[in-house]
C-alpha cells in the first residue's frame, strides 16, 4: 500500500503544478478546448506505447465503449470545465470547489455500493472540506458560473474515480485502460475543436514546450492516481489526491512569492490529517 499511496501523491503533485502552465496557455487566448485536446493526445502517445511494448491485451468492443465514454466525461469534462471555471472565480476558490470530489466519492460509494460510512471516514471527510478552506483563506470571489462549474468538475471526477474501481474495465491492465479513456478525450475535443473551429497549433517555442510538458505531467499523473485506485480503492485514492492544492500553495509561493499564512500552514496540517484518517480504514 505505501508504493501506491506514494503514486497518487506523486501523481498529486503533478496535477498541481499544472494550474499555473494552464492559466499562462489562457491568457495567451488559447483556449480550455485547446488545453483538453493537447492533455490527452500527448498522453494517449505515451500509452498506446507502453500498452503495445506491455500488455497485448484484447477488450471486447463493449469493455472499449465504456472505457471511451468514462474517459470522455471524467476525464475531459472534468478538465474543461474545471479550467473553463478559472474564468470566473479564482484558482483558488475552483480548487476548493474541485476537492469536495473525495467526499462525494465516499458517500457515493457508501449509498451506491453499501461500504460502511465509519467515523474515520466521517472524520476525514471535515478535515479535508476544513484543510480546503484554510488553504484558500476562506477567500470568495467571482461569479455563480464559476462556482457551478467547478462544483460540476468535482461530479464527474468523482464518477470518474468510482468507475475505475466498480465498472467491468477495472481490473484490465494500466497502459490497455489508460488508451481507450484517453483515446474518448481525444476524439470527442478533437471534434469540438473542428466544429467550433478552434485552432489546436501551438504558435510560439514556448507554448509548444508548455503543451508538451502539461501534457506528459497529465500522462505521468494520472498513471500515478491509477495505480492507487487499482491497489488501495477509490475513497483512498480521493483523499490522497488532495495532496494537489498543497502542491499548487507550495509552487505559489516558490514561483509567485506568495505569502504562507498560519492558515494556510492549518489548511495543509488538516490535508494529511485527512489522509491518516482515511488510510486508516482497512
Amino acid at each position: 500500500m505505501s508504493f501506491a499511496l506514494f503514486t497518487v501523491l506523486f501523481g498529486s503533485f503533478l496535477f498541481g503544478l499544472e494550474p499555473v502552465m494552464i492559466k499562462y496557455l489562457q491568457t495567451k487566448g488559447y483556449s480550455s478546448f485547446y488545453i483538453v485536446f493537447w492533455l490527452f493526445l500527448v498522453s494517449l502517445v505515451v500509452y498506446m506505447f507502453q500498452a503495445a511494448r506491455k500488455e497485448h491485451v484484447k477488450s471486447s468492443y463493449s469493455l472499449r465503449a465504456s472505457m471511451f465514454l468514462t474517459g470522455a466525461v471524467g476525464m475531459g469534462f472534468t478538465t474543461l470545465l474545471l479550467t473553463l471555471s478559472y474564468h470566473y472565480i479564482q484558482t483558488s476558490t475552483a480548487t476548493l470547489i474541485h476537492f469536495t470530489y473525495p467526499i462525494l466519492v465516499v458517500v457515493c460509494m457508501s449509498v451506491l455500493f453499501r461500504q460502511p460510512f465509519t467515523k474515520s471516514k466521517m472524520a476525514a471527510c471535515i478535515l479535508s472540506l476544513l484543510g480546503m478552506l484554510c488553504i484558500t483563506n476562506f477567500t470568495f470571489a467571482g461569479r455563480l458560473p464559476g462556482y457551478l462549474l467547478a462544483f460540476l468538475s468535482a461530479a464527474t471526477y468523482a464518477f470518474y474515480d468510482i468507475s475505475n474501481e466498480k465498472s467491468r474495465f477495472a481490473k484490465l491492465p494500466p497502459y490497455t485502460k489508460m488508451t481507450f479513456l484517453s483515446l474518448g478525450v481525444v476524439v470527442l475535443f478533437g471534434f469540438l475543436c473542428l466544429i467550433l473551429q478552434i485552432p489546436l497549433l501551438p504558435v510560439a517555442p514556448l507554448d509548444i514546450f508548455l503543451t508538451l510538458t502539461i501534457g506528459l505531467m497529465n500522462c505521468f499523473g494520472y498513471m500515478g492516481i491509477m495505480h492507487g485506485l487499482q491497489v488501495i480503492g477509490a475513497s483512498k485514492t480521493a483523499f490522497a489526491a488532495t495532496m494537489e492544492p498543497v502542491a499548487s500553495l507550495i509552487l505559489s509561493i516558490l514561483v509567485y512569492h506568495d505569502t504562507f499564512s498560519p492558515v494556510s500552514f492549518l489548511g495543509i496540517l488538516f490535508v494529511f490529517l485527512s489522509m491518516y484518517a482515511i488510510m486508516r480504514q482497512n
